[in-house]
C-alpha cells in the first residue's frame, strides 16, 4: 500500500510518502520513479529513507525530487521490512 499527502505554505512544500506491506517484502532494488506530484520543483530536494529497521542500515535509501517526479533509491529488503517513509521539503516554482 502507498500513502502520500503534501502541505504546502507559500511555495514550500512538505511531502509524506508511505509504503507498507502486511507480508514485509518491500524492497526496491535499485530505484523507483513516481511523477505526478502536486507542485512542480524549483529545487532538487533530497532526503533519507527511513524503514522500521533503522538498525539495518542497509535498509535504509534515499529520495529526491525533481521536476514533478518524486524517486526512491534502492531500500528495503526481501525478508522483513515492512514499511519506508519519507519526508521531503521543498520550494515551488
Amino acid at each position: 500500500t502507498y500513502t502520500a499527502t503534501y502541505t504546502k505554505i507559500g511555495n514550500i512544500v512538505k511531502l509524506f510518502f508511505s509504503a507498507y506491506s502486511a507480508t514485509g517484502d518491500i524492497v526496491v532494488p535499485n530505484y523507483q520513479l513516481w511523477t505526478g506530484l502536486p507542485f512542480t520543483v524549483a529545487a532538487i530536494g533530497t532526503s533519507t529513507v527511513i524503514t522500521e529497521d533503522i538498525d539495518q542500515f542497509a535498509r535504509q535509501g534515499y529520495a529526491s525530487v525533481g521536476g514533478s517526479s518524486f524517486a526512491v533509491s534502492a531500500c528495503g529488503s526481501a525478508t522483513g521490512t515492512n514499511q519506508l517513509d519519507v519526508s521531503i521539503t521543498y520550494k515551488t516554482t
